[in-house]
């Protein structure tokens, strides 16, 4: 007697980790391996706790773990790399034509992830529970909340921007964070007004230019 309540209490605690059990997507089109390792980490551990992590990235993972199934973007390579040398770009290039190619890059990205085939698998036959997606530059990704509809955990492997503030509501003065990279934090009242009169014009830029072309 006693043993058949152990085997009842071990059965029913098995079937509530399987009921459990979420289906997770994590999307992560912008990092390289090194950025993704920052998340890397927790999603491994997701699957160990018996969860199922479908991961897109533009590279293949080191090594295979089951219940975790990674969607490689290989076209995306190119414009990753495209992306990096635009920012690391001379600081005498014009402040708004680099924000342009780097919004032009980011929604290059996101048109190769939406119209991949094996996304647009997910779209049409599976579901998830919970959505974990990197900020910058995937707005248009966002509308995954909607199909799936499951909530999104937003990350950022690339520290705080202004983008990023905004989003989950730092307070960014920008009399004093600078978003110009040829001024320190070191800057005068002048350089102050124009750094905030430089980020009221970004803002304009981002929502009529950019989000405009999602």
């Amino acid at each position: 007697m006693r043993f058949n309540e152990i085997r009842w209490i071990v059965l029913m605690s098995a079937l509530n980790h399987v009921a459990y059990a979420e289906r997770i997507l994590a999307i992560f089109g912008f990092e390289n391996p090194t950025q993704y390792s920052f998340v890397e980490s927790l999603l491994k551990r997701l699957v160990q706790r018996g969860h199922y992590v479908t991961t897109i990235t533009y590279f293949s993972p080191e090594q295979s773990i089951p219940n975790l199934r990674n969607i490689v973007i290989t076209e995306n390579e190119i414009l990753y790399n495209e992306l990096l040398n635009t920012i690391i770009d001379p600081l005498d290039i014009d402040h708004f034509n680099v924000r342009g190619k780097l919004y032009s890059i980011g929604f290059k990205i996101c048109e190769n992830i939406l119209g991949h085939e094996s996304v647009q698998n997910l779209m049409r036959n599976e579901a998830f529970d919970l959505i974990f997606i990197d900020v910058i530059f995937s707005e248009s990704l966002f509308g995954f909340a909607q199909h799936f509809k499951a909530p999104i955990v937003g990350l950022s492997t690339i520290g705080t921007t202004s983008r990023t503030d905004e989003l989950v509501g730092n307070i960014t003065p920008q009399s004093y964070a600078s978003i110009n990279r040829w001024y320190s934090q070191n800057i005068n009242l002048w350089m102050r007004c124009l750094n905030v009169a430089l980020y009221a014009l970004e803002r304009l830029h981002y929502y009529y230019e950019y989000i405009a072309m999602i």
